[in-house]
């Protein structure tokens, strides 16, 4: 694992921690598909 997907792993671990409630359901799910995306990515390339 590089480094890059490291700190991604854990910023979604991080994500997953807080609470899903409220308003911030929907941000909570945009960042983690941004989080995961850019691991996707990194991955592709």
């Amino acid at each position: 694992m590089t480094l890059a997907q490291t700190v991604i792993m854990i910023a979604i671990g991080s994500l997953l921690i807080q609470p899903v409630s409220g308003k911030n359901i929907w941000v909570t799910f945009g960042v983690g598909s941004i989080l995961v995306l850019t691991l996707i990515v990194i991955e592709n390339s």
